[in-house]
């Protein structure tokens, strides 16, 4: 599978990650561990299903000083040894027919997910343009109504991946794609609704490998091809492009231009699991 390199025309889905200090309206999502993995389908195959993940994180923004989200957009996630699995849902109806382009096309309905393992430490706070502290994975896909699925062997998705180091967007990291990545999903304008299951393994994120880069002299803040420990923390946002020119997104201040700015939200692992109440839900920078 080849990598996009660079993509240039919408300055609004680059991607920009990096972060340890937590400032406050960041929000938090608990991430448990889970002995019994979802599977990724694209439809809930019972209650249980993802019944080891804290409550569903809601109540989005939308960026540029459009309000609130409307639409219900959340998401849980809950992770195995093996890798990282995330649901998403939406109250939508305004899905549209998949243009066959083969390839992102980020003029109709997409969903960007932003990651940052940190394991260089920098602060979550580079908030202008010219800051070079920005480290971050990003991955971005189309929402076609209907059922729509990705994987190595059915490509059936225009998809978008980027790994970024100390720079707005490209493959500074050498990142050779997210080959083990699973996407099912379907949507209905009927239903009004949108269901989305992600499966990432580890072991894809492997940009700026230190067999490759000399940790002396280059930033390998993003390589994390292994689970991490328990209170490990990742940065992270989920936001969407609709076609109606709507950018709601999960950890962003409203008056943001662009889904990149600083800070984005915080995924918690936890060894714990068992589900639960989500941490900090309502963004103040607290779990409760």
């Amino acid at each position: 599978m080849k990598v996009i390199s660079r993509f240039l025309a919408s300055a609004f889905v680059l991607a920009l990650l990096a972060g340890t200090t937590f400032a406050q309206g960041e929000r938090i999502y608990e991430v448990n561990k889970t002995s019994s993995a979802p599977t990724i389908d694209g439809i809930k195959t019972s209650e249980s299903e993802w019944g080891d993940a804290a409550a569903a994180t809601a109540d989005w923004v939308r960026i540029r000083g459009q309000g609130d989200d409307d639409t219900n957009n959340r998401f849980q996630a809950v992770y195995d040894d093996s890798g990282l699995y995330i649901l998403h849902e939406v109250d939508y109806d305004q899905w549209q027919p998949d243009r066959g382009f083969g390839s992102i096309d980020f003029g109709y309905e997409n969903i960007n997910f932003y990651f940052d393992p940190n394991t260089d430490g920098e602060t979550n706070d580079q908030l202008g343009a010219d800051d070079t502290g920005i480290d971050g994975y990003q991955i971005a896909f189309n929402q076609p109504e209907g059922n729509s699925v990705y994987s190595e062997d059915d490509p059936d998705l225009g998809i978008y991946q980027e790994a970024h180091v100390n720079a707005l967007f490209g493959n500074q990291g050498a990142h050779e794609g997210f080959f083990g990545l699973q996407i099912n999903q379907t949507m209905s304008n009927e239903e009004e609704f949108g269901y989305l299951e992600m499966y990432i393994p580890w072991e894809d994120f492997n940009a700026s490998d230190p067999d490759f880069f000399d940790p002396e002299f280059d930033d390998i803040g993003l390589f994390h091809p292994f689970a991490p420990a328990d209170g490990d923390e990742w940065f992270f946002n989920v936001s969407r492009i609709e076609s109606s020119g709507n950018l709601p997104a999960w950890s962003q201040d409203p008056s943001s231009n662009f889904f990149a700015s600083r800070p984005h939200g915080v995924l918690a692992f936890s060894e714990g699991g068992g589900g639960g109440a989500a941490c900090d839900i309502n963004g103040d920078g607290e779990c409760t």
